[in-house]
């Protein structure tokens, strides 16, 4: 009995780890004031798309020498249908590092 607990609970180690995916994309919540801050400080400020017409549909994150935040953005352009586009920000914490990378929304 005592061998087989220890192997559910290395075999649950085992699964969280590869469902983990390092350097993989995994969800991030879209909600996120401090994410949401991020994309206003480093893109929206600096694009011609305003506030007003862009809602973020998703946010995922990445981690590499930093971390990679790629928004899903909706831009409504009346009198066009909405359009999706990505944006990808990197950040590296330790060297004040804050930059687009990807810009899928350029058009």
């Amino acid at each position: 009995m005592k061998m087989g607990v220890i192997s559910v609970i290395s075999l649950a180690a085992i699964l969280t780890v590869v469902s983990a995916a390092p350097g993989g994309w995994s969800s991030a919540d879209s909600n996120d004031a401090d994410l949401l801050d991020l994309l206003n400080e480093v893109y929206l400020d600096n694009s011609s798309h305003s506030g007003d017409e862009v809602a973020v549909t998703a946010i995922e994150q990445q981690v590499v020498s930093g971390m990679n935040y790629r928004f899903t953005l909706q831009l409504s352009q009346p009198p066009s249908d909405p359009l999706n586009c990505q944006v990808v920000i990197y950040t590296q914490a330790w060297t004040g590092t804050k930059r687009v990378s990807e810009d899928g929304c350029m058009f």
